[in-house]
């Protein structure tokens, strides 16, 4: 028997009425809230303000969100497979060891965040705000960084097999032990 609450009774009920509908719940403030472990799959909310929320080990596979504010949330462990994040604040967040694959954070703004052995195979982060964020041992394969700043952003051991990086900003990055196998560089600035 677990001391944690159910999962599927902490999620809000607005939120919990668009899974899988094709409509948005406008999302409220849940910040500070206990949502690990969660289940807010298919879930779809604009608008939300979730910062320093827990999310750990949450299934966010194909949540979908705009305009949100998850500074310092914890992603860590979670499932974003498929997740779309578009144009929200996740400065500071964690997403240590977590799943997003496939999943969408276009023009979004991640200074800071955390993305240490996260996989993010074929996730497309394009005008994303990056600089200074950590993908130490993260698994970047056929991620899309178009047009990302990944200024002073630490890559050690970061997999970029097949990545394509047209016109990013990696000025200050660490770059140790990167794996660049058939990734597009075009237009990609790096230090002199």
């Amino acid at each position: 028997m677990s001391d944690r609450p159910d999962p599927g009774a902490i999620v809000p009920l607005s939120w919990a009425a668009t899974r899988g509908m094709g409509t948005w719940a406008s999302g409220g403030d849940v910040s500070g809230v206990d949502l690990g472990d969660a289940d807010l799959s298919e879930i779809a909310v604009k608008n939300v303000v979730a910062r320093s929320t827990n999310l750990r080990g949450a299934n966010l596979r194909s949540f979908r969100t705009i305009d949100a504010d998850f500074t310092k949330a914890d992603f860590s462990g979670a499932d974003l497979c498929e997740a779309s994040i578009f144009d929200s604040e996740l400065a500071g967040a964690s997403f240590r060891g977590a799943f997003l694959n496939g999943a969408a954070m276009v023009t979004s703004r991640l200074p800071g965040a955390d993305f240490e052995d996260a996989d993010l195979t074929g996730a497309d982060l394009s005008g994303a705000t990056l600089a200074d964020a950590i993908f130490r041992d993260a698994t970047l394969v056929r991620a899309k960084l178009r047009y990302v700043s990944l200024a002073g952003a630490d890559l050690t051991n970061a997999d970029l097999t097949n990545a394509d990086l047209t016109n990013a900003v990696l000025t200050g990055a660490r770059l140790d032990g990167v794996t660049w196998s058939g990734a597009t560089l075009d237009g990609a600035v790096f230090d002199p």
